[in-house]
Order: C-alpha cells, then sequence, then structure tokens
C-alpha cells in the first residue's frame, strides 16, 4: 500500500550502509509494523511513512560504542513526526559485525509495546559458546559394518554465554570409548580416530549449523589368528567423513567376545558427545571371489595371428579383482602362469583388492621342424627373453591362469585355444 512506500532517498540509507571499526549499520528503521494502542482515542496508524533511523544510529555508535557494543535508545518521535499517533510502534535494525559473514537482527515493539524508550544493543563482542544440541535428521541412513557407505545429517544449534544464538566456528573431533567389560587393553590413543584436517561446524546469526558424518568399514582383510575357517581375530580399519574431513582408525575384533563392538564412536561438537550409533556385524563368512574384471586386451588365438601378419608385436593387458571370505576387497598373494613361464610373486592391492598385468609381446621365427612345420616363439615383456609359448600349426597354444592363495579362492584360467 502507498503508506508503506519509502521516498528514494530514504530507501538508500537502507541499501547504503555506513561502516564502522566493528559494528554496521545497515538498517534501522522506527514505526513500520503497528498496532493501535487499547484506550487511546482518535489514533490513527499508518499516519506517515517510517522513520529512517538509519544515520543517526551510526552516528550515534561511532561516538558511544563501548568496545564492540552500543547500546542506542530509541528516541520518541515529535507529534509532527510521529508515522501513527496513539499506535505501538516497532523498531528494527539490521546489522554486521566485521568477522562475521551473516547480518544480525534487532527488533522490539508494535504488537504489544511500543519501541520509543527501549534499548536496543548492537553486540559485535567475541562470542563464547554456552551450549550445543543437536538433533539427528529422520533421513539419516543407519550406520552398519562390513556395507556401503552411510551417511547421517545432524542440524547443531548453538548458543553463546549469553544464551543468544552462537555465530561462528565450532571444532568438532573424534572420541572412542571401551565398549564392553571384555576388552581390557583399549588404549585410548592408539585407537583414537584420527582426522587429516581440522574439522569445523559453522553457524549462522540464529546459531544453526549442520554436521555431515559419513562412515564405512573398510576392513576385515588382516586376520591375525584363525581355527580353521573360523575367524578368532582380526583387524577392522574404519573410515569417516565429517563435514569433508576424512578420520580413520582401526579396532581389533574378537569373535569369542560376547558383542562384535570394540569402541563406542562419538563426534565431539563443544565437548558434547554425539553417539554415531553404529551397529556393528560379525563378519559372515562367504566365498572368497578372485575374477577378471570385463576389460582390457586379452591374449587369444587371433591375437597372435595379429601379430604375427602385423610388426609381430602387441600389447596385453589383464585386470583381476580380489574379494576375501569376508566379501570385503583385499589384498592376497597370486600365482600367474603365462604360456610355460611362472611370473615373480604377485599380490592384488590391499585397498582396492586389484591386480593387473599387462606388457607387450615379440614374435620371431623359431624355425621349421622335421614335418616342416613352421613355429613362433613368443616372449612377453613381463618374462624377460624366456619363450612364453611356442605357437606351431595344429598345436594348442598354451594357457594363462592366476590362483590366489589363502582363502583357496578359485583361480581364472584362459585357454588359448589352438594355433
Amino acid at each position: 500500500m502507498a503508506q508503506f512506500c519509502l521516498p528514494i532517498a530514504m530507501a538508500l540509507s537502507l541499501i547504503a550502509p555506513v561502516a564502522l571499526g566493528q559494528i554496521t549499520i545497515q538498517s534501522a528503521v522506527y514505526g513500520k509494523n503497528q498496532t493501535q494502542a487499547p484506550g487511546f482515542v482518535g489514533a490513527s496508524c499508518y499516519q506517515r511513512n517510517p522513520t529512517i533511523l538509519t544515520s543517526a544510529v551510526t552516528s550515534y555508535c561511532n561516538e558511544h560504542s563501548e568496545g564492540d557494543i552500543c547500546t542506542y535508545t530509541v528516541p520518541w518521535p515529535a507529534p509532527d513526526q510521529d508515522p501513527g499517533i496513539g499506535c505501538y510502534k516497532n523498531f528494527k535494525a539490521t546489522y554486521t559485525c566485521s568477522g562475521f559473514k551473516n547480518p544480525r537482527t534487532i527488533e522490539f515493539g508494535g504488537i504489544s509495546d511500543e519501541a520509543a524508550n527501549q534499548v536496543a544493543i548492537f553486540n559485535c563482542a567475541p562470542m563464547q559458546i554456552g551450549s550445543v544440541t543437536y538433533t539427528k535428521d529422520p533421513s539419516s541412513q543407519v550406520f552398519q559394518s562390513n556395507g556401503d557407505v552411510k551417511t547421517a545429517w545432524n542440524s547443531i544449534k548453538a548458543l553463546n554465554n549469553g544464551n543468544t544464538p552462537y555465530e561462528g566456528s565450532i571444532n568438532v573431533s573424534t572420541r572412542v570409548s571401551k565398549a564392553s567389560a571384555w576388552i581390557q587393553n583399549l588404549d585410548r590413543t592408539k585407537y583414537y580416530l584420527n582426522c587429516d584436517s581440522v574439522t569445523r561446524v559453522t553457524t549462522n546469526s540464529d546459531g544453526v549449523g549442520f554436521l555431515n558424518v559419513e562412515y564405512q568399514v573398510t576392513g576385515f582383510s588382516n586376520v591375525l589368528y584363525r581355527t580353521g575357517n573360523e575367524l578368532e581375530s582380526a583387524n577392522v580399519n574404519f573410515a569417516l567423513k565429517v563435514n569433508g574431513s576424512s578420520c580413520s582408525g582401526a579396532f581389533n575384533y574378537g569373535a569369542s567376545s560376547q558383542s562384535p563392538i570394540e569402541g563406542n564412536f562419538f563426534i565431539v561438537v563443544n565437548n558434547t558427545e554425539v553417539p554415531l550409533n553404529i551397529g556393528f556385524l560379525a563378519p559372515q563368512a562367504v566365498a572368497a571371489d578372485f575374477r577378471m574384471v570385463p576389460m582390457g586386451n586379452l591374449l587369444s588365438a587371433s591375437f597372435f595371428t595379429s601379430a604375427i601378419t602385423g610388426n609381430r608385436k602387441g600389447l596385453f593387458q589383464y585386470d583381476f579383482l580380489y574379494r576375501n571370505k569376508y566379501g570385503l576387497l583385499a589384498g592376497v598373494g597370486v600365482t600367474c602362469t603365462i604360456g610355460n613361464v611362472q611370473l615373480a610373486p604377485l599380490s592384488t592391492d590391499p585397498v582396492t583388492g586389484r591386480l593387473q598385468l599387462k606388457g607387450t609381446i615379440s614374435v620371431t621365427e623359431a624355425g621349421r621342424g622335421d614335418n616342416n612345420k613352421m613355429s613362433w616363439n613368443v616372449n612377453t615383456s613381463l618374462t624377460g627373453n624366456t619363450p612364453a609359448f611356442t605357437l606351431v600349426s595344429g598345436q594348442n597354444i598354451g594357457t594363462v591362469t592366476c590362483s590366489p592363495s589363502g582363502d583357496k579362492a578359485a583361480a581364472y584360467i584362459q585357454a588359448l585355444g589352438d594355433w
């Protein structure tokens, strides 16, 4: 409505704040919201446009601030300048503090009382955290070991020591406590989850921030002791990501304990422990799996034919993936044979479970036999000058075989066919 419109000059004072050393008054308005005061005869609300006090508050605080705090008393309007005679009028101001990103708002009056003669405190003093509460989002996933990455969200509400919203940065750390009496030697220092950088939650002017936590178990790969096929003890590695900062640690899993939980995990926000409530599962035995990943350039009869008819050289590549008896990607010793040559001992990567064999072949004439059949020797960059294959027309070329040790996973065997 027309009575709410500000003249252009007044509107500019709202968007062109004057900066002080610590406090920047962005806007200060008196009488934008009004309510008729009870029992006042002849009240007339919204008689005039609201009174813009931005410059007045800026000038006052520039001269009367004490440290980082300015205390300003809203003046009574003169009768000929009153935005609404006989009405309760509000005061609303927005300001920023150097070093803080979000603006702050002060508002009072206008509904059940009059703002004039009340005190507005513009406070830019350094805040001290008084209390922190957290609320877990209902859509958060349930943390559980032996699974994919799970994510949980917590909203953080912080108050300063004056019981008003705390705006700023809150350091976050991790903590682990002993889970059961069975564990006698939990070394808090040894098993503490270490993070690769300082983790923080940043709260806005309402004291609200958000904490994102990702969790995944990455272990059971290092078996310490086992009786037959039963796991007795193993190292378990854990990975957490807290607001983007990666944290990691390890525990000893003991199958003979009543609970497989080796430690209770907490995120610590301002000395308040936020339990992660991780559901630990005992490792379930599965069939170890060693398989070829469907990629690469494999040796075959046509591969050798192309090499002989071309430049007598070719590139080959085999990609393998290994999962241990607990279904987790892991490292394992592997023995591979190419043709009639056994390669040096190999192993899959302990984190990705992958093994890649790649190299070149070089085909040379070996001469003709008694039956006048031409044979060819095939050397590989993996076997040096030792012929890996001897190609004779009508005869089997040979095989590529890779056998993992440990969990007795099935070997990979590729018959290359007849030449």
